[in-house]
């Protein structure tokens, strides 16, 4: 049987504001993710950058965030991380 390891989201931080004022579902895709790709980093100011992640640190405080530019992560950063805990999850809604 597989079994989920983890949840990743990626937010266009460009982007993501109109999503997140009018559309729950980006919403409850940040609040289950496990790790946060905060991407587009460099098409927004640093003072963007702060209130977007506040935004998100509100929704899930406990998610890992990374932060790039055309998604340039580190694959050792989101795989075989085994974070995914639905009872954790469920408790924040």
């Amino acid at each position: 049987m597989d079994q989920l390891l983890s949840e990743t989201f990626e937010v266009d931080c460009k982007h993501v504001t109109k999503h997140l004022d009018y559309h729950d579902e980006a919403q409850e895709q940040i609040a289950f993710a496990d790790v946060i790709i905060l991407n587009k980093t460099d098409l927004i100011s640093e003072e963007n950058l702060q209130e977007l992640e506040g935004r998100i640190i509100q929704m899930n405080p406990t998610a890992k965030r990374l932060y790039g530019q055309n998604c340039n992560v580190e694959l050792k950063d989101i795989l075989g991380i085994h974070a995914f805990d639905i009872n954790h999850k469920l408790t924040r809604i």
